[in-house]
């Protein structure tokens, strides 16, 4: 799955404890159009824009497989392609 992080919080609590998390809002499940990991299509047919929506979760930042990835829009065809730059996707 991939998502846009919107925040990183680091709490606190009284027991002098500290969690760290990741907010962010998911994409829906990717498709790979070529029957491999490295190109990666992502539709956007419920998403007006990928940077604005309102639905967020957190989840532990270390729950996460954090990449650098390249993002084409593809307006035409209401999608964006995704390439990681670190390691490979799992299908």
């Amino acid at each position: 799955m991939y998502g846009l992080v919107k925040q990183f919080l680091h709490v606190v609590c009284g027991c002098l404890r500290f969690h760290d998390f990741a907010v962010l809002t998911w994409f829906p499940r990717p498709t790979y159009p070529d029957s491999g990991p490295l190109t990666v299509r992502v539709g956007l047919d419920d998403i007006a824009d990928v940077n604005n929506v309102i639905a967020v979760d957190a989840i532990g930042l270390y729950d996460i497989e954090p990449s650098r990835v390249a993002v084409e829009l593809d307006p035409r065809h209401n999608c964006m392609f995704m390439l990681r730059l670190e390691g490979t996707d799992t299908m």
